[in-house]
């Protein structure tokens, strides 16, 4: 199994979201195993950052497709779409 890492201080579990339309594309960091399929099957949307943490590449729009084959294949179910009201 492997280990969960810490947050860094300042980092909320909530992760950080990013619209899209009328949804918006969310990681939850306190969920995040670092197994990193979501950088390898989808880098133009997901990278690593300086801290080691999952983040979202900045873009005006996300291929949905491809992000919800991505939520399926996420080890530590903690990317998903937030339904905007």
């Amino acid at each position: 199994m492997q280990e969960r890492r810490k947050l860094p201080t300042g980092v909320r579990g909530g992760g950080r979201s990013v619209n899209t339309m009328q949804k918006k594309l969310e990681i939850d960091l306190s969920e995040c195993v670092l197994c990193d399929i979501c950088v390898e099957l989808c880098p133009h949307v997901f990278r690593k950052n300086d801290a080691n943490y999952i983040e979202l590449v900045e873009s005006d729009s996300y291929p949905e497709e491809d992000i919800n084959d991505i939520i399926r294949s996420c080890r530590g179910h903690c990317i998903e779409w937030i339904e905007e009201t």
